[in-house]
């Protein structure tokens, strides 16, 4: 197993990963990775194929009316074959490592079920209901 940022070749693969997981049209797709995504912010997890996934993507906010970069973890997956493996697990301690090792100390997660995500460290903070 491989873990290690994605290049810009690895793209086509994660595109394929993120709709195989949350099912989105490839309009959005396009979309999020042309605005969302960035080179050296994404791992991912290579077994002759990449199996799994996750983007940290940039977040500058205020904490206290201080300026504080900060990173958010979206498009966390896993290929259907692969799951149930550890291999999340994997890729979102490593993916803290990169962000503390970068001075990022404030990580948030959009989660598709928060209680998957409290065994990692994880709470809920905020909930935000749209309308």
């Amino acid at each position: 197993m491989d873990i290690r940022l994605l290049k810009e070749t690895d793209i086509p693969q994660a595109k394929a990963l993120w709709k195989e997981a949350f099912g989105d049209s490839d309009a959005f797709i396009e979309w999020y990775f042309a605005n969302k995504v960035s080179q050296g912010n994404s791992l991912g997890a290579f077994d002759g194929r990449l199996v799994a996934v996750v983007h940290m993507i940039p977040l500058k906010m205020c904490v206290q009316g201080v300026p504080v970069m900060s990173s958010y973890i979206a498009g966390a997956a896993t290929a259907a074959d692969r799951r149930g493996e550890g291999l999340m697990r994997t890729l979102l301690y490593e993916s803290l490592k990169i962000m503390k090792q970068r001075g990022i100390m404030l990580t948030h997660l959009y989660p598709f079920k928060h209680s998957f995500y409290e065994k990692f460290g994880f709470v809920t903070y905020n909930r935000v209901k749209v309308h």
